[in-house]
């Protein structure tokens, strides 16, 4: 699905709707019925579009719960928080802050979970023993890594953007964690698209050197 679609001025119903799609082709399918705010940003982007006397507040107020979720969300969910935002941002006809929103969706960092059933994934696919036990060398550092981080999340008030420092995943783990977790292809597939939109690059794609094609995407 072309992003390109989503943000033009082809209507707002019309890029609801291909948003709500977009969100169903990528396997990521969000409650609107939960009391999350990207939920709420969802419900009032519904609203905006039957509605011809309360659109602009109905958007104002997505605009609001959008921008709430990109700080409460993580992954996918915070990619979708921003595309709604940047959508928001579009039809309040504020193109600066809609490219913003776009950017900042591709400068998040996927988080890859490492757990017995990656583990499983990767000894069945992977015939290299050597290779192998090296991932799991190195993948049980992350994993390690991963868990102090999320104590440190826990009791520190951090985010995992601003703990990401201290686990560094190789790139061949990014390239294993991305291609098995739903969470990360999901976040990788959207920036992909919205990367073609924009004529820019995927930033975490950048620094690992990395193509669609690596990841298969």
């Amino acid at each position: 699905m072309d992003i390109g679609i989503i943000i033009s001025g082809l209507g707002l119903a019309k890029s609801v709707a291909e948003l709500a799609g977009l969100i169903e082709t990528l396997d990521g399918k969000i409650d609107k019925l939960s009391q999350s705010e990207l939920a709420a940003g969802l419900r009032n982007l519904d609203q905006a579009c039957s509605s011809k006397v309360e659109a602009g507040s109905l958007l104002r107020e997505a605009r609001s719960c959008f921008n709430k979720a990109v700080g409460l969300e993580s992954g996918y969910r915070r990619g979708i928080a921003y595309m709604g935002l940047a959508l928001s941002h579009s039809y309040l006809h504020d193109r600066e802050n809609c490219t913003a929103a776009l950017r900042e969706l591709l400068s998040q960092t996927p988080i890859p979970s490492i757990n017995a059933e990656f583990v499983a994934k990767v000894r069945a696919e992977n015939k290299d023993a050597n290779l192998f036990k090296k991932f799991i060398v190195e993948t049980s550092v992350v994993t390690q890594l991963s868990r102090f981080a999320a104590v440190l999340a826990r009791r520190a008030n951090f985010t995992p953007d601003s703990i990401r420092q201290f686990v560094q995943p190789t790139r061949d783990e990014m390239i294993l964690g991305v291609k098995m977790d739903a969470d990360a292809r999901n976040l990788a597939k959207l920036q992909i698209l919205v990367a073609s939109h924009l004529g820019e690059g995927v930033k975490w794609m950048e620094r690992y050197k990395l193509s669609a094609a690596d990841v298969s995407l």
